[in-house]
């Protein structure tokens, strides 16, 4: 399963329940609020069927967010569900899918006249500056 999709369900987590993005802007704030209190409720009912070990994983990292061992556990029990329970990895994909996630790549380089090189890849990227 795509590790980007663990990882980004794992933060959406963590955040949902205080780690990581104390407040950075209402805006966000609010959207991590929303998305996460999804995720975490679709998270916790599939651990829930998958046993006390998972709901305990599940609980520790309510817990303790910022745990480094109660995200591992909750990140291994993600990638295991997300590889055997395609309709659970569509469920988190379109929860994700709210938060606008940037995969795009910039680079930007010197030439020997110290003129900038810049290379965009991605999609729907804007360019505004000097033409």
């Amino acid at each position: 399963m795509d590790s980007l999709i663990t990882d980004t369900a794992l933060a959406v987590l963590v955040a949902a329940k205080g780690g990581l993005l104390k407040p950075v802007t209402d805006g966000v704030s609010q959207l991590v609020k929303t998305t996460g209190a999804k995720l975490w409720t679709l998270v916790t009912a599939r651990f829930a069927k998958d046993g006390p070990g998972a709901t305990q994983a599940m609980t520790n990292l309510e817990q303790h967010p910022d745990d480094s061992s109660a995200q591992k556990a909750v990140r291994r029990r993600l990638e295991g569900l997300l590889d055997e329970d395609p309709t659970f990895a569509a469920e988190i994909k379109a929860i994700i899918g709210e938060l606008k996630i940037d995969q795009s790549v910039h680079q930007t380089a010197q030439a020997g006249d110290n003129s900038s090189i810049t290379q965009v890849s991605g999609s729907h990227n804007t360019f505004i500056g000097k033409a």
